[in-house]
This record gives C-alpha cells, structure tokens and sequence, in this order.
C-alpha cells in the first residue's frame, strides 16, 4: 500500500512540474545540483607574514652515564621557509642543560651581548654561547660542542661548527684541553674516544691542528664571509697549560698569512685586505697585551702604507678592522679584542656610510661590529636571451638570507657587474639582465613594488603594486616568463617553499599578459635553470 502512495506521490509531482506549477523551493534546489562547485578564492594574507610549521629534527643528547650521545627525534616549530639551525641551537641548548647539575637555576643561552648570536654563512655556523658555558667542566664543555656539531651537520649543508663565548674562543690555551676551534663532524657518538684523543692531541711532537674561521669581506657589501681553513703549529709542552704568549704571537703571525691569501673557495666573492708579509706593511711583529691588567688583547701596527693598499684593492679601514676583529677573537684562545695601530697611532673610531664605531676604551671586540656577518643566498636571474636562468650567489645579513622580502629585492637589483665566478653555471657569454624588467620598458623596480610577501602553507603570497603590474602588462611572453620564474624559483629555494601566487594590491586580477595568468600558483621551473643538478640544495 506505502509502495503504491509513494508511486502516486510522484507521478503527482511529474504532472505539476510539466505543468510549469513546481514549488519554488524544490525547483530552486534542483537546479543547484546541476551546477559545478564553486571553488572559494584563496585568502590574501595582509601584510607580510609567516606561519609556521613543525619540522622533524634529530638532536642529540649525552646519555645517563655520559660516556656517549645518543639522537632523539624532536618536532620544532618553525616560521615558513626560515632557516631551521638557529631553532636547532635553542633546542639542543634547552634539552642538554638539566643534563649539568651545575647550571644549578641556570640554563645555557645564546650571548646577548654579539649580534649575531649564530652566524651561519655557506657550510660554517659560528655559536655565541652566553658565559653561563663557562660553568661547566672541559669534558661537559666538550659534551655541549659535539651535541651542537653532531646536530648541525645533520643538515647537509653545514660542514663545520664553531663555539664562542660572547665572542671568544674559550680555551686557555693552544694546547689546552677546553675544545676550541671549528669542530667537523665527529666520527661517533663516544664521548670517553673524543676526550682522551683531545688530551693526547699536543703529545705527538707538540704538533696541533687547528681549524679556524677566517672573515673575508665581500665586495659588494662589504658583509664578513666565513671560511673555515686548517692550520698546522706547535704547541706548547703539556705541563705548560697556563696561556702562553709565545705561542699566541705564532697563532696570529700564521692566522695572518692566511689571510693574506684571501678566499680559497669564493676567490671573486671575498678577497684579501692583508698584503702579504714580504710587502712589508707590517711595522712591527703581533704583540699580546694587558693595557688594563683584566683583558688579554691583540696588538697589530701597519705603516701609513696599508690604506693605500686598501683602496687599491677595494676596500677600507672599516673591511679592515672587522676582519681582524672577527678573525683574530675566534681563533687565538682567551683573547678580549683587538688594538690596531697604522702609522704609529691607535686607531679608536671608524666611520662607515652614516654609521660611527668609537672604541673609547681603545681596543675593538665582536660587539664593537654588531651585524656584519654576511650568509649567501640563491638567487635567480635570466640570461640575455631569456631562454634560461642562472643561480647566483649574493650576500645578506645573517639572520636576513631566508628573509623573502631581501631575497626579491636581490632579483630587482642586479649587480653591475656578475663576473663568472658570482654565477654557479652560465652560458659562454655571462650576460644576464640587469634587472628582471628590461630597461627599455623605462621602468626601475624598488622595494616599494613589493607590497608585502607572505608566507604559509608552503605558499609564497606576493603582492605587487599598482605600478609594477602595470609594467608586466607591457612585457611579452619571454618578458614575463623570466619576471615570474626569476622570483617563483628564488622564493622557492626557501626551505618548505613550494609555490607563488601573486596578486595587485592584495587583488586577484588579471597582470600577466598570455599564456600566463596571475590566477593561478606557480610551481618551481626546474626546467628553466640552466644545468639545474649543478645548483645546491634547498637552504637549511
């Protein structure tokens, strides 16, 4: 009986709907099951922004016994696309100081007083602890130094790790059993082999090796690169642990003639400020000094020469003195700062642009030279051609190289000149642009046609001004193809970058002129990177 009412039902239905007389709700309901789904527009973050996301990460920690490290799995919040060592070294030093019951209420901390606190450039990352480190033993200082290394070099772009305490090398001496110097990554994981080869180092016919960091300044911004570099002196018997001046002058006259080298590994990028010894700038030999009785500090004198030298080579006394500060204060153990004489008068203040540096108490420390270590970052620009792209190599600001906003500015502003050496693989000709927009088109990008860049998700959101879409409205196809892929590969080496979607003053329209549309995500164009196997990982 149901059946045949519920058949009735219907075919009541059926007339009334052919009859033009159907419930207006129904048919309203109807007709939307006949449509496709809408896809809502994707949100426009305002503003530049960062989410986050949780990064899988090993670190490592002593075990109960302390005899050897063991990894543990953590998940780290991460800003999108950052740089996750800095994370990393918090949380290596969060996790290992309750492992210390001599911190007691204390904990280990990054220095507050050296900016940067961890320098990361290329393959090296220099660690300022704060002097809570001091609390703690050789051995658990050697416990710190190869948890910090052994957890860095998971990542594979970083090679070495240095350790520093507000900016000084912690030994006491050159043979001294404190850990100092750059660490490469340990063998193992057995912290009773680490220790007894440290103390049985100096014995083998008090020879030592020693890696070091040395600070060449780049040429175009004048920014410290760090390179780590091996060297070879005698130390000290065993017996004489206490400093030992004799030795510290060696150290520095060696650290000096490397120098004096310039850049092993980016000769065009970094280069030398130190004549060589045979020139004979140098007026008198490195001393070792305690002006005040407290700090132990590093004379140098140079004839009136030098800023000759100097200028020839392209750079100041500014490139100078940070160059021997920062090299000078990481390498000689228990040294405070540096005196520099040139033409027997100490030099106590420098001036660079706008900025002024005074050392009122006479000697230069790494706070006397707040950010200027520089990292590299990659990035793109099209060759003259516009068939391809080519990957550079460009200095920022540590703390800045995985910045999105420094990153698109670089892509806008070329240098003058890209010698062969800046670029990781180039056609014959070496010539690219001189800018992602033609000159022809009478048109110079600032920072201001960058409105904001955001960052979450994995997706690059980057809105550009009125003025710059304008100018994308006036490029051809090749045009547009190098403006888009020069920036959508640049952010996308980014760690956790995977796309770029743009916008016109936070507007979903139409700039790109056919087949492109500004509508749609752009994906990495491996593709378009000329001999992209050559190019180097994402940036840790």
């Amino acid at each position: 009986m149901r059946v045949k009412q519920a058949l009735l039902l219907l075919l009541c239905i059926m007339i009334t709907a052919a009859s033009g007389c159907v419930d207006p709700a129904l048919q309203e309901r109807s007709d939307a099951m006949l449509l496709p789904p809408i896809k809502a527009a994707p949100e426009i973050p305002l503003g530049d922004y960062r989410g986050t996301e949780i990064v899988d990460s090993l670190i490592y920690l002593p075990n109960r016994e302390f005899s050897r490290l063991a990894a543990q799995f953590e998940q780290i919040e991460v800003p999108s696309g950052a740089s996750l060592i800095q994370p990393l070294v918090e949380r290596t030093l969060l996790r290992i100081s309750p492992f210390f019951t001599s911190l007691a209420d204390q904990s280990l901390s990054l220095s507050e007083s050296v900016e940067p606190a961890v320098e990361i450039c290329d393959n090296v990352v220099i660690i300022n602890l704060g002097v809570t480190y001091r609390i703690l033993t050789p051995r658990q200082q050697l416990i710190v130094r190869m948890a910090l290394t052994q957890t860095l070099t998971e990542l594979s772009e970083i090679s070495a790790v240095g350790i520093l305490v507000n900016g000084q090398d912690n030994g006491i001496s050159v043979a001294s059993p404190i850990p100092n110097g750059l660490a490469t990554r340990y063998s193992g994981t057995d912290i009773d082999a680490a220790w007894s080869q440290i103390q049985s180092q100096p014995e083998a016919e008090y020879s030592y090796i020693k890696t070091v960091a040395l600070y060449f300044p780049d040429r175009e911004t004048g920014l410290l690169l760090p390179e780590d570099r091996q060297i070879a002196l005698v130390s000290p018997p065993r017996d004489d642990i206490e400093y030992n001046d004799t030795y510290a002058r060696m150290l520095v006259s060696i650290v000096l003639e490397e120098l004096a080298l310039g850049s092993m590994v980016r000769p065009s990028i970094a280069h030398s400020l130190l004549p060589e010894k045979s020139l004979n700038y140098e007026s008198v030999e490195p001393k070792i000094t305690s002006p005040a009785g407290a700090e132990r500090l590093i004379e140098l004198s140079f004839r009136p020469e030098i800023d000759d030298f100097l200028y020839q080579n392209g750079g100041d006394r500014y490139t100078l003195l940070t160059s021997l500060t920062y090299t000078l204060t990481g390498a000689v153990p228990g040294i405070d700062g540096v005196i520099v004489n040139i033409g027997g008068t100490p030099v106590t203040s420098i001036e660079r642009g706008k900025s002024q540096f005074r050392f009122t108490n006479g000697w230069m420390s790494r706070s006397s030279f707040p950010n200027v270590v520089g990292s590299l970052c990659l990035v793109y620009y099209p060759t003259e051609d516009g068939q391809s792209l080519i990957g550079t190599t460009r200095s920022s600001l540590t703390g800045s190289f995985d910045n999105p906003r420094v990153l698109t500015s670089l892509t806008f502003n070329t240098p003058e000149t890209l010698i062969s050496d800046y670029i990781i693989d180039v056609d014959e000709s070496g010539a690219v642009y001189r800018g992602l927009i033609p000159k022809e088109l009478g048109f110079d990008a600032d920072s201001d046609d960058i409105v904001s860049i955001a960052l979450d998700k994995g997706t690059a959101f980057v809105n550009i001004s009125d003025r710059l879409a304008e100018a994308c409205l006036t490029m051809d196809a090749v045009q547009t193809r190098c403006f888009i892929y020069s920036i959508v590969n640049t952010l996308t080496s980014l760690r956790g970058i995977n796309r770029v979607r743009f916008f016109r003053n936070y507007e979903s329209v139409e700039f790109f002129n056919p087949p492109f549309s500004s509508l749609g995500e752009f994906l990495r164009h491996s593709g378009f990177i000329k001999n992209y196997g050559m190019l180097p990982v994402k940036l840790g």
